[in-house]
């Protein structure tokens, strides 16, 4: 019995060996905690040949679960020529391009997969999947491979949601928010070109921390953040945090276009007009995009799962194609694309554990937002209803409550750090009456 220590974030519940950052989210809150490794061998292990296309936090997370169950015949194929890595790290790349070589940026080394004897296959695309034969084909240039496989796992992602108004346009200077690739293709404009007009679409996590590095990248260029509702975050934020959080954009250079409904993209030579349908237009050299992901599905569609949104999963990650599951952004769940770190990671460590006959159910908890841009920003919980509001400057503390009882609540800045385990322990534990009085009411002696 060998006793381990990692670090686990209490946002995103990412793990990880230091106590530094978190790696995932950037967190600053991370819990330390002992777990024993068991050097066990399963016995299903020499039967077993387990295939995994895709590389993100699902797919290791699927690996992680068979390597302490003493599985080791497992072959990983990635469509991207790196290791797996943590995709909400990527606008570091932008203020430091060698960012994407430094080892924090990988979810798990090279010594990891070649200690465990796990075949990755960095830079190949799933060509066929043979359901006949068990085999996966893959395909990397002039190099393919066939892989047997008794259990196959999709955990392939998703690709970024292309509204109309970017289909419809000709230019190839219309970037999503998603990879390694994304960034260096907006660094390779920064250094060809001269780039005064970035407008980025959607301001959601993404596209807020895309703006925060552009702007950090260089102060002689003008960040406009495009977004259709009439304020930032509505779903994390109330109203007045939000008009916090929007006061500290602004003041950092940020430039705000909200309610804003995109009728067409426009190109001029390197010129692009983003013409609104209201009349009003606004010119830029760079156009970013996200606005949302859409699942991928194309693989699992040609060997027959049922497919609406995503694939279509039960509670143990299985599709209705027999030995074949899948996990992460891909998959739909009770109608759900989730879509998230956190999530991903769950549905990975509950197929993993199917795949060797452990069924335990996936269960979907809402976790804590959090996004750095200026300041930090949390959401936890129910947003709305009665309130209790402390503020001094910039550090914000708004807690939401239901009938005494402590259901949700927004933190900006430093106070983050003090009052968030707190806040979450209260919330899972109904926390109500006098004691959640008392617990506010020391929270408001941070400022």
């Amino acid at each position: 019995m060998n006793i381990n220590i990692q670090y686990r974030c209490d946002i995103c519940s990412n793990t990880q060996l230091n106590e530094d950052k978190c790696q995932c989210c950037g967190s600053e809150s991370l819990k330390k905690e002992e777990y024993v490794k068991e050097n066990s061998q399963s016995s299903l292990s020499s039967n077993l040949e387990v295939v995994i296309v895709g590389g993100g936090i699902a797919s290791l997370s699927v690996i992680r679960c068979l390597i302490e169950k003493g599985i080791h015949s497992i072959t990983l194929i990635c469509k991207e020529k790196h290791f797996p890595y943590y995709r909400t790290a990527i606008p570091k790349i932008l203020l430091d391009p060698p960012f994407c070589n430094n080892p924090q940026f990988f979810i798990e080394q090279k010594k990891f997969y070649q200690k465990n004897k796990i075949n990755i296959l960095l830079g190949f695309t799933v060509k066929l999947i043979d359901l006949k034969n068990s085999i996966v084909i893959a395909e990397k240039d002039l190099v393919r491979q066939e892989i047997p496989f008794s259990k196959l796992v999709l955990a392939v992602g998703g690709e970024p949601n292309k509204p109309p108004f970017i289909q419809q346009s000709s230019s190839n200077d219309i970037i999503p928010i998603h990879s390694i690739a994304d960034m260096e293709a907006i660094n390779s404009l920064f250094e060809t070109r001269v780039i005064k007009q970035v407008a980025i679409i959607g301001a959601g996590l993404s596209g807020i921390e895309i703006s925060n590095a552009l702007r950090r990248k260089s102060a002689k260029v003008t960040v406009t953040l495009v977004e259709i509702a009439d304020r930032i975050l509505p779903r994390q934020l109330s109203k007045t945090a939000s008009k916090v959080f929007m006061d500290v954009l602004l003041k950092n250079g940020i430039q705000l276009k909200l309610n804003s409904q995109i009728k067409a993209i426009l190109c001029e030579g390197n010129t692009k007009i983003i013409e609104f349908s209201n009349g009003e237009n606004i010119t830029c050299d760079l156009i970013c995009y996200s606005c949302g992901i859409k699942s991928s599905v194309q693989l699992a569609q040609s060997i027959g799962c049922k497919i609406n949104h995503g694939i279509i999963v039960n509670e143990y990650m299985q599709t209705n194609v027999s030995n074949v599951f899948a996990c992460g952004d891909c998959c739909e769940y009770n109608g759900r694309c989730y879509g998230n770190w956190t999530d991903s990671m769950k549905q990975g460590i509950v197929c993993g554990k199917a795949i060797i006959g452990e069924f335990t159910k996936y269960i979907h908890t809402p976790m804590p937002y959090f996004v750095f841009s200026f300041i930090g920003v949390y959401s936890v919980g129910i947003i709305e209803g009665e309130s209790i509001l402390k503020q001094n400057g910039n550090e914000f503390m708004e807690i939401f409550l239901k009938d005494g009882c402590i259901i949700g609540g927004n933190l900006l800045g430093k106070i983050i750090t003090k009052v968030q385990r707190d806040l979450v322990t209260s919330i899972e534990r109904k926390t109500e009456g006098e004691e959640a009085q008392l617990l506010i009411e020391k929270w408001k002696t941070y400022f």
